[in-house]
């Protein structure tokens, strides 16, 4: 399991402008009118995880398929062993969105259609926390030219108490089909 820290991909779109919003920065950048991908910390964290908990569910099994002694203890460590399996599962398919999305998509060019930040307050272990939440709707034109919408939401704490961009805005989506977007 390498540690992709540094690697940066290039993605080649139509040029993209140097005032374009982009939503995750710790995954997306624009660097002279292209778009670089970089694998974020919370990505490698979640795959990492991932293969450790289908890796202890592997281990499980096999362990105690060899060592059970009634037809109960099988079924409680096969479901043991899918729990374990599937939560592992579903962390590394989350680490691997990003890489998913940049493989399989094209680069389009949209526009900011609305933006908001909300606030959300939390208490956690007598501890005051609070995140903003940028809540942004964009369009674009896909290949076939139909004008497409969609929304997207990241948690931005960088965002509190500044300006957030303007409609029109330019934004980067990712395109697979008409129903699969992602607003970078």
């Amino acid at each position: 399991m390498p540690e992709e820290n540094t690697v940066s991909e290039t993605l080649t779109p139509p040029e993209i402008p140097a005032n374009t919003f982009i939503l995750d920065p710790e995954t997306y950048h624009v660097w002279s009118g292209r778009l670089e991908f970089k694998d974020s910390p919370a990505s490698r964290k979640s795959r990492r995880w991932g293969y450790i908990l289908v890796g202890v569910a592997l281990i499980q099994f096999v362990l105690f398929i060899v060592t059970a002694r009634t037809t109960g203890s099988v079924v409680l460590a096969v479901l043991f062993g899918l729990f374990l399996g599937g939560i592992g599962y579903a962390l590394l398919r989350s680490g691997q969105k990003h890489i998913t999305w940049q493989k399989a998509s094209r680069i389009i060019l949209g526009e900011l259609d609305s933006i908001e930040g909300r606030l959300i307050e939390q208490t956690l272990k007598k501890k005051r926390l609070t995140s903003n939440l940028v809540i942004a709707t964009y369009k674009f034109t896909n290949p076939e030219g139909i004008e497409l919408s969609g929304v997207a939401t990241f948690e931005r704490n960088d965002l509190i108490n500044r300006r957030m961009p303007y409609s029109g805005t330019p934004v980067i989506v990712l395109y697979k089909n008409p129903k699969r977007h992602l607003m970078c």
